[in-house]
């Protein structure tokens, strides 16, 4: 369709489209106009350029800059699979934010001030824990978001990390509202935000 024949409502949502995302600013996000390309699993080769990950940079503390773009702290979270409350919202909000934005890791068992408070989890609860987290992101997260979890020991103290891929989805939800990962925050999103994605060329 020729651009001066294109309908009237087009040209609004183009407009709409434009100012969401001048709003957003968040450079190699939803909104870029050069968005890298989306993964479709957690590989562990790809995470060492992407999150920071590699054998030289196993250890928690090494985020030293703190909280950011990638990089999430959670001061702790129950193991048991019947207690839900703000802490598991806070934790399905990160999930979401860097599944629609860019790869990231959730650091549990450091408090935002990045000191390491670990957790006090025998491997019994270790496997408790993890599979409270996959259960939480299936069933509150529409679609699923392609999450790992894993346990690593810092100083004698139990750290529990996820790592979230940025996903195929034009957007992933909790609770229908959508989250993106702004700097250390988790910020709610306007849809307009999502549709570019899904509008024809």
């Amino acid at each position: 369709m020729a651009e001066g024949s294109r309908r009237p409502e087009w040209r609004c949502k183009e407009s709409v489209l434009r100012l969401a995302c001048s709003l957003e600013r968040i450079p190699g996000t939803l909104c870029s106009t050069s968005m890298p390309k989306r993964v479709r699993a957690l590989d562990p080769a790809k995470q060492a350029s992407t999150n920071g990950f590699s054998r030289s940079h196993q250890d928690p503390l090494s985020y030293g800059s703190g909280e950011g773009q990638n990089v999430e702290f959670k001061r702790g979270i129950s193991d048991d699979a019947n207690r839900t409350g703000p802490v598991e919202d806070e934790l399905l909000k990160s999930v979401a934010a860097f599944a629609n934005t860019n790869d990231g890791v959730i650091l549990i068992g450091i408090d935002d001030a990045g000191h390491v408070k670990g957790l006090a989890l025998d491997f019994k609860q270790r496997d408790k824990l993890e599979q409270k987290i996959h259960q939480l992101i299936r069933t509150r997260l529409r679609p699923t978001p392609p999450v790992r979890v894993a346990f690593e020991e810092v100083r004698g103290l139990v750290i529990a990390k996820v790592e979230v891929g940025r996903g195929d989805s034009p957007a992933y939800m909790l609770g229908g509202t959508i989250y993106l990962r702004k700097g250390s925050a988790d910020v709610q999103a306007h849809s307009c935000a999502i549709l570019p994605r899904s509008l024809p060329r």
